[in-house]
């Protein structure tokens, strides 16, 4: 089921308002490609930003819930979720905000560029997940020697959360990642098909 909710989340990501971003003419301008490709971006941003949000919501919702009527391991685990979301939440926020304000790009390649640099910033962050994964399965090692219960509670607890929202997000950089190059992928191959059919010189293709 995670599985199917995940490769759902991709297709809605990569191939929602795809009609947009279809090229009907062989002599579109690139100032109009660079507006379609923005178009495309910051909608696909906008989704990850609700998906996002969706699940840090869920998570605070649960977890104060569940925090409440659970003790020992499972109490700091609902406890780090909630809290964990929060900054998620905000960060699906801010997201959110800053797609609205987006500043128009001057060209194709300037467009292209913002691809890149997005797609660049998720590589990044995905390695940030990883470290979250690992030090979730620290926490719960370290958990599992520590005379104090209390303490013992806390590490195993938070430690498990770690590995659980971590691997949500590596799930989702990834998803985010792939949708994002799949469009930037397609209108590079518009680029190239532009500069060949019309000949247009100083369109420089980055890859």
């Amino acid at each position: 089921m995670r599985f199917i909710s995940l490769i759902a989340i991709w297709a809605t990501l990569s191939f929602s308002g795809k009609a947009q971003i279809a090229i009907s003419t062989t002599n579109i301008y690139r100032d109009s490609l660079a507006l379609e490709m923005d178009f495309m971006r910051n909608k696909t941003e906008k989704r990850a930003m609700a998906v996002l949000g969706t699940w840090s919501a869920l998570n605070i919702t649960s977890s104060l819930i569940l925090a409440r009527n659970s003790t020992g391991i499972e109490k700091q685990f609902h406890t780090m979720n909630g809290m964990w979301n929060i900054v998620n939440g905000g960060l699906a926020l801010s997201g959110f905000l800053k797609g609205k304000k987006a500043t128009i790009s001057s060209d194709a390649i300037q467009a292209i560029d913002k691809y890149q640099k997005l797609e660049r910033t998720l590589i990044f962050n995905s390695g940030l997940d990883l470290a979250y994964i690992a030090a979730g399965f620290y926490l719960d090692e370290r958990g599992k020697h520590e005379t104090d219960v209390k303490r013992s509670e806390q590490f195993r607890g938070f430690g498990k959360s770690l590995i659980l929202q971590g691997s949500f997000l590596l799930a989702f950089d990834a998803i985010f990642y792939s949708s994002l190059r799949y469009q930037s992928s397609y209108f590079k191959n518009v680029m190239q098909i532009i500069w060949l059919r019309n000949g247009s010189a100083g369109i420089n293709i980055r890859f």
